[in-house]
């Protein structure tokens, strides 16, 4: 192979290796890591400075460009596998976004001891590449074709082997998404994302009581998200339930005051109610929480203590209401409305068609899988 084809076949790969490289980093860390990182810098500076998309994007493609360019000055003339030069990059790319949920809250996982041990396995693995290069360069000669098609590969793996060794949990992606959104306070925005889901993780269920009492229609569309079963998942405990970077006092300083000890969500809403010590929201949290346990008489003693039972109520408590009155023979309270007195019939009506419970669960759950009803017999 001349000289001057040497040269073009170089120039045409690092040409394609850098387009394929550019287009993959754009997408990955402006697109779909942009709230890994942002929960990556939060852990890295101690939640003391703020990720910034466009220059958060730009600052790690410059430094994973020196990188490569150092790298890559290596290789410059082992156009066959120049592409390996790209390596590193990926392995420190793969190491930012690869942050995991363990017991004692979001790590690096594995990477801090990784990192180095993958660069210098990838260093060893380069140098003894190279000797074999200059031992047989002379005896071998490529194709444009075939050094395009050794390079592609090269970076196909580089970008399979970062999105494999990331973290790629949807429903770490989605708390991160709501969050981010949380901050900016776009809550519809963040709804929507939380009804999109469909993922009724404990945390997501935290957050969506919480996106939702902002707005002030926690009682009035709790049941209409797919939300975990039970009131333990309405605030942080550290354990099942967490914030990954939004600060968990902003949640606790809603409802009431900040817990001096962690405790539960049973015990933290008791606690505000005996000692008068919730805010505005707490009403609601409070009733809602005796609603996804299930306390339904409970629920019905309180009620008339926070609420007027005789004047507009929230959906959810209606709907809590009318189901009482029907499943108790001498209800406390006795509600009744013409709508939702007529759509319960229909719920009881459908229930009666299907034989088979698993049939008539899904049937239950398409058409009033929105409703306190279904939660209370089926979830």
């Amino acid at each position: 192979m001349s000289h001057t084809n040497s040269n073009s076949n170089n120039l045409y790969v690092r040409t394609l290796c850098a387009i394929l490289f550019y287009t993959f980093i754009f997408f990955y860390l402006y697109i779909y890591q942009q709230d890994f990182l942002m929960l990556t810098q939060h852990l890295c500076s101690g939640g003391t400075t703020h990720y910034h998309p466009i220059i958060g994007t730009g600052t790690i493609t410059i430094l994973l460009a020196l990188l490569q360019f150092g790298v890559g000055r290596l290789l410059r003339s082992f156009s066959i596998l120049y592409a390996l030069s790209y390596i590193p990059s990926f392995i420190v790319l793969a190491a930012l976004t690869g942050i995991q949920l363990q017991a004692n809250g979001y790590t690096f996982g594995v990477w801090p001891f990784m990192l180095p041990i993958s660069l210098t396995l990838y260093a060893l693995i380069i140098i003894i590449l190279m000797r074999i290069n200059i031992e047989t360069k002379s005896m071998f000669h490529y194709t444009q074709q075939t050094i395009i098609i050794s390079n592609t590969l090269i970076m196909l793996v580089g970008f399979l082997f970062t999105g494999l060794t990331s973290n790629s949990s949807a429903t770490l992606h989605t708390q991160l998404k709501v969050e981010r959104l949380l901050s900016e306070k776009q809550y519809d925005e963040a709804l929507n994302i939380l009804k999109q889901a469909n993922n009724n993780s404990p945390s997501l269920s935290m957050l969506t009581a919480y996106t939702l009492s902002l707005k002030g229609e926690l009682p009035e569309k709790l049941f209409t998200y797919s939300i975990a079963k039970g009131a333990q998942n309405l605030t942080p405990d550290s354990l099942h339930t967490r914030m990954a970077f939004y600060p968990e006092g902003k949640l606790f300083h809603h409802i009431g005051v900040y817990p001096k000890q962690r405790m539960g969500a049973h015990r933290y809403l008791d606690y505000l109610y005996r000692h008068h010590l919730g805010k505005r929201p707490f009403t609601d949290y409070y009733l809602m929480a005796l609603l996804l346990d299930k306390k339904i008489d409970t629920f019905v003693a309180i009620l008339p203590t926070l609420y007027d039972v005789h004047g507009p109520l929230p959906t959810h408590y209606r709907e809590a209401l009318l189901l009482y009155t029907h499943l108790r023979t001498n209800p406390s309270i006795i509600f009744h409305s013409n709508i939702m007195d007529a759509d319960f019939q229909d719920f009881q009506t459908l229930e009666n068609k299907y034989l088979n419970p698993d049939v008539r669960r899904n049937a239950m759950r398409d058409t009033y899988g929105n409703t306190y009803w279904y939660y209370f017999l089926y979830e």
